[in-house]
């Protein structure tokens, strides 16, 4: 008896069902790369995706508060929302937009002659040559004033550009806003019928964190460019007003926002005496203290906690990856991120339904 050819190995045919397994790898394989070079691809638009989420997020919120207050519909609330944000951006446009275009012209033109006057100040020491000597051919790692402030002013430039970038943004929150249960609902579907449920519960828990996180968000860049600009003012530096504004736009950016924008203040007030960029200096560093240990708190007392060494993570991770949309996102995508977390994981991977510390 010949045992091999009873085998059923030696009965199957080669070829077909063989050949099938294969392929089926193969394609598997050929998917998973597909689809993380589309995701990798496509990172700028998803950012500007969230960021559209995160603007309807706002418009909802301000909407249902108008609401609850006028007994207005949804729609009609929101409706009141956007001509409020149309007359209030027009009219600050209208009054502020032509002082500040001046300022900025002003600012830019000042910057390098304020540079030029440190490097001569410098010079005058033995240190100071020393330490310009040291910088030289580091342009990549210490740019010019110039750069600095193109960075800080145009940190949308890493998109398609700041116009159609911003117009992605509004056209997609508008969207959103309009019908917000249209998408959750669509959202909801694409999950099993038992865990639907779980679903709307996880959604509601994005939307309230992501709204506590504008509402925390806006009251701070608000206090932190009045402080900035009131400050700048007192200290008899000129273009204080554009600073201030500066300072309050890139308060969005937890860590690195605060760093940015005391940058061309200091500059600025270098060119006037070293005393003043000291005391400049010295600003910056009490209006962030006043935010970080004052501000914050008693924000998050009633929004949401972030910690500050995972937001800083994040912002590394996504800065290197991304780029300084990744950076501006960072904190709102790590809000988000942590409620997914203790919702899927802790909670439902766990088991535990402790209550957590916002």
């Amino acid at each position: 008896m010949n045992n091999e050819e009873d085998t059923p190995d030696a009965r199957r045919p080669v070829g077909g069902s063989d050949l099938a397994q294969f392929a089926k790898r193969v394609s598997l394989v050929v998917a998973v790369v597909l689809g993380v070079l589309l995701i990798l691809t496509a990172t700028q638009v998803l950012l500007l995706m969230f960021f559209g989420i995160l603007f309807a997020v706002m418009l909802c919120s301000l909407s249902g508060w108008v609401g609850g207050k006028t007994g207005l519909s949804h729609k009609w609330s929101l409706l009141l929302v956007m001509i409020g944000m149309v007359a209030l951006l027009g009219g600050v446009g209208m009054l502020v937009a032509p002082s500040v275009g001046t300022q900025l012209d002003e600012l830019q033109k000042t910057l390098p002659e304020s540079w030029e006057k440190i490097q001569e100040r410098l010079r005058e020491h033995s240190w100071g040559r020393q330490t310009l000597e040291a910088a030289e051919g580091a342009d990549d790692y210490l740019p010019g004033p110039g750069t600095l402030m193109e960075r800080a002013l145009g940190i949308f430039s890493s998109t398609a550009g700041a116009l159609s970038g911003a117009l992605v943004v509004i056209f997609l929150g508008l969207c959103l806003a309009i019908e917000p249960g249209t998408y959750t609902g669509g959202l909801v579907k694409l999950f099993p019928m038992p865990r639907r449920e779980r679903a709307r519960e996880v959604l509601a828990a994005l939307r309230e964190t992501l709204a506590k996180w504008c509402l925390a968000i806006g009251a701070s860049m608000a206090i932190v460019g009045v402080l900035t600009g009131v400050g700048l003012a007192l200290l008899g530096i000129p273009l204080a007003f554009t600073l201030g504004l500066i300072a309050a736009l890139l308060a969005f950016i937890p860590n690195i926002g605060p760093i940015l924008a005391a940058i061309p203040a200091i500059l600025l007030a270098f060119s006037i005496s070293p005393t003043s960029a000291l005391h400049v200096a010295l600003l910056f560093i009490g209006v962030q203290t006043v935010e970080s240990y004052v501000i914050t708190p008693l924000l998050e007392r009633k929004t949401v906690s972030l910690p500050p060494a995972l937001t800083g993570i994040v912002q590394i991770a996504l800065g290197l990856s991304v780029g300084m949309l990744g950076v501006i996102l960072a904190a709102p995508l790590t809000a988000a991120g942590m409620v997914l977390v203790r919702k899927f994981y802790v909670e439902d991977a766990l088991g535990d339904r402790s209550p957590a510390k916002e």
